[in-house]
């Protein structure tokens, strides 16, 4: 039985002339990654040169999210257009107990 009581995740997009908007909302799980690629082809399809991640409030999204990030933005590239992210928080993989790195040039975590 379902429990509507979780926060149920959301992945929505929306195409207005050459400037696209993902939002991600809610409790992501493993499918994540697979199904913001997917807005993101969709949006690149229909020919977006600009595509805004609204990922405020998202929790549950992993690194296997970057790749795909990293391929739209290069799509882009070609189009002299930008993936700008907002909001956006990566979970450590809690399996094999590896913490967040900060990404290089920025100091260490205290």
């Amino acid at each position: 039985m379902e429990d509507f009581g979780a926060r149920a995740g959301f992945v929505g997009s929306l195409l207005e002339g050459d400037e696209g908007l993902l939002v991600v909302r809610g409790a992501q799980g493993a499918g994540a990654a697979r199904r913001v690629g997917e807005h993101l082809r969709s949006l690149l399809v229909a020919g977006a040169r600009h595509v805004r991640l609204d990922a405020r409030g998202a929790t549950g999204l992993h690194d296997d999210l970057l790749p795909v990030l990293g391929q739209a933005q290069a799509r882009l590239n070609v189009r002299r257009g930008v993936l700008t992210v907002a909001g956006l928080s990566l979970e450590t993989d809690a399996v094999a107990g590896t913490p967040a790195e900060a990404p290089a040039g920025t100091p260490a975590a205290a």
